[in-house]
């Protein structure tokens, strides 16, 4: 049986936001977006995406953070939430945005 990466990748995603989600451990709030340390330099950001068909839609990501550099892995649902992320990261982490990668083409990733 093949596994298929970006599937086990959200599961894992979905695992870890209910995970976080139920014991409310975050370490950044906002109305837009969340931001919980999963390890010592591995965090999953949350935004928000609204969608006719389901309403307010958790959308996750992660950052890892390595020597004063940071790893995105999907972006925000928006810009705006983008630009948060990344002030967060620079302001708070004190780390510089290396790259940022994007694992499918849904709003929520790119």
């Amino acid at each position: 049986m093949k596994l298929h990466f970006p599937a086990i990748f959200f599961v894992f995603l979905f695992s870890a936001h209910c995970l976080f989600a139920q014991e409310n451990k975050s370490i950044y709030r906002s109305e837009t977006l969340e931001i919980h340390q999963i390890s010592p330099n591995t965090f999953m950001h949350i935004s928000y995406l609204s969608t006719q068909d389901f309403g307010k839609v958790a959308c996750n990501g992660m950052i890892v953070i390595n020597g004063g550099e940071v790893l995105i892995l999907d972006t925000p649902t928006d810009d705006e939430t983008s630009r948060e992320l990344i002030s967060w990261l620079e302001n708070e982490q004190k780390v510089k945005v290396k790259a940022v990668l994007a694992t499918h083409f849904h709003n929520d990733c790119v």
